[in-house]
C-alpha cells in the first residue's frame, strides 16, 4: 500500500466542464486506481497542461494512483465507489452537460520514471 515513506501524495482540484469527459483510464488495484493513460483531451489533460507550467510534479501521469476520489477510498473488497464516482461525474459532464469537480488524492512512487515534457 502507499505510504510517505515510498512516495509522495498530491492532489488534483479538477473542474470538469460540460462537454468534456474527466479523461484518464484506469487499472484496479487494492489500494487504489492505477492510471493506465491519460487522454489527449479531457479535463484531466487540462490540468496537466496548467500543472506542467506551474507545479510540474503534479501532472498526473501512468503508473500514479489515486487513492481517493470525491472523499471516496477503496474498501477491504474494491475501488468500486472510487470508479463509479469518475464515471458519474464524467457522464454528467459529458452528456448531460452539467459540469463537475472531482477532488483526488494521488500517490507516485519514488522510484517512477520522471515525467516526459
Amino acid at each position: 500500500p502507499p505510504s510517505a515513506d515510498s512516495g509522495r501524495f498530491f492532489s488534483i482540484d479538477l473542474q470538469v466542464p460540460s462537454g468534456l469527459k474527466v479523461g484518464v483510464s484506469v487499472n484496479y488495484k487494492s489500494f487504489g486506481l492505477q492510471v493506465s493513460e491519460v487522454g489527449e483531451s479531457g479535463a484531466m489533460a487540462q490540468w496537466n497542461a496548467r500543472s506542467q507550467a506551474t507545479f510540474p510534479e503534479d501532472v498526473l501521469r501512468t503508473g500514479d494512483v489515486i487513492v481517493e476520489v470525491n472523499g471516496l477510498k477503496p474498501d477491504a473488497v474494491s475501488t468500486q465507489g472510487m470508479t463509479e464516482e469518475l464515471k458519474r461525474v464524467s457522464k454528467l459532464a459529458a452528456e448531460d452537460q452539467i459540469p463537475g469537480d472531482i477532488f483526488c488524492v494521488v500517490f507516485r512512487r519514488r522510484d517512477a520514471a520522471p515525467a516526459v515534457a
